[in-house]
């Protein structure tokens, strides 16, 4: 919270659509589940994905996705869970991409999908 009104520059801002209110679902006009998802929950800032390359890569080697492949310098380093698809597919419906890195972290590597902004 803080007093400030600056943003640091590495504050993302995002604000979710409003809830519907009242409509004709439930009793007493409580809108049933025509409430809309929290966008920050649906489509993290950020996410992390293990992998096992056939060999080390440096910290920030690109990383793309191929159906459910992830590949780095021309080799599959590993795979994506179908709810990471589904996740990655939702979010990119709403306009929200990702990118990835390898990032190596005590001997064991992953990926950190981030959004782009």
């Amino acid at each position: 919270m803080g007093s400030s009104s600056n943003r640091k520059k590495n504050d993302n801002f995002r604000v979710n659509s409003p809830k519907k209110q009242g409509g004709d679902k439930g009793a007493g006009g409580s809108g049933g589940n025509s409430s809309k998802e929290d966008i920050n929950v649906t489509c993290p800032m950020a996410f992390d994905v293990s992998i096992k390359p056939s060999r080390l890569l440096p910290d920030g080697t690109a990383v793309t996705i191929r159906g459910t492949e992830l590949v780095a310098m021309g080799e599959s380093v590993g795979k994506l869970q179908p709810r990471q698809i589904q996740m990655i597919t939702k979010c990119s419906e709403k306009g929200i991409t990702y990118s990835g890195k390898i990032l190596n972290r005590k001997d064991k590597p992953y990926v950190r999908f981030t959004q782009n902004t």
